[in-house]
């Protein structure tokens, strides 16, 4: 049976100021990989470091090797088209004013292709340093259609969002296979965008897409079984990480999980 872990931090850790300075200076061609490798691997260290000193169960990165906790996908999948704009506005609540977020400005633009694994130095990096067991995080599958697919660009390779999800969990499945047989011991799935088919701004931005949310709901339980078949293994632990979009005490959905609650934990694999 999987270990039970009584405590855990949730995977993505504040970037420290040194990590964030150098991949700015990386995208900006200032600094090779190479070097953002060996500023990655001392962030780790520490993140580490500090996990085993207030005695965490499980290990992970903090994330550090990732501009965010989906880029993996952008950056190991060809099909990604950059559009200098953004393919959605954010508006984040919470204390104070509004904050105005731009979304991604990488959409789909061709057939996905995988050219790499998603995490696999990250994985090899924890195999080799953690002091003790890790976790290791994955963009769920339907985080995707709503913000990269845009039409004009998407529907020539993929006539609907539907579509564009397929191949998304192909990937996303592999990934997790990949990782059960690297052996690593958890693996958790992140999932945000439950909660916006309980808040009736989402669901009404949905509907603009020409979308029916309670079908998109299903269609993305399905989504998740689909990447999850496989995953009862000895030993093995799997979480899914729920959240409205919470960045810095603030937020971008809202609303109570009831909705959903009984589809939702009743029939999600794992």
């Amino acid at each position: 049976m999987a270990e039970t872990y009584r405590a855990d931090n949730l995977g993505s850790l504040l970037r420290p100021a040194k990590l964030k300075e150098a991949r700015a200076d990386f995208h900006q061609g200032r600094l090779s990989q190479d070097a953002l490798s060996m500023i990655e691997d001392d962030a780790i260290f520490s993140a580490l470091e500090r996990q085993k000193s207030i005695g965490l169960d499980v290990y992970n990165d903090g994330e550090f090797r990732r501009a965010g906790f989906q880029n993996d996908l952008e950056g190991a999948v060809d099909g990604f088209v950059e559009t200098g704009q953004p393919a959605v506005t954010r508006i984040w609540k919470g204390p104070g004013e509004q904050l105005e977020q731009l979304g991604t400005r990488h959409v789909v633009g061709g057939k996905l292709r995988q050219m790499r694994r998603l995490t696999e130095a990250q994985t090899g990096f924890l195999s080799e340093h953690a002091p003790g067991p890790f976790k290791v995080t994955v963009p769920r599958p339907n985080q995707f259609p709503a913000i990269v697919y845009q039409p004009g660009l998407s529907d020539p390779v993929y006539s609907t969002r539907s579509d564009l999800l397929a191949d998304l969990v192909s990937i996303i499945k592999d990934e997790i296979s990949a990782l059960i047989q690297d052996g690593v011991p958890y693996v958790q799935l992140d999932e945000p965008r439950y909660s916006y088919y309980v808040d009736p701004n989402w669901r009404e931005h949905l509907r603009g897409l020409g979308e029916d949310p309670d079908k998109a709901f299903q269609e993305a339980l399905a989504a998740d079984n689909t990447c999850l078949e496989g995953a009862r293994r000895v030993g093995l632990t799997v979480a899914i990480h729920l959240c409205r979009g919470n960045n810095q005490s603030k937020w971008y959905a809202e609303g109570g999980y009831e909705p959903i609650a009984e589809a939702l934990f009743g029939s999600l694999a794992g």
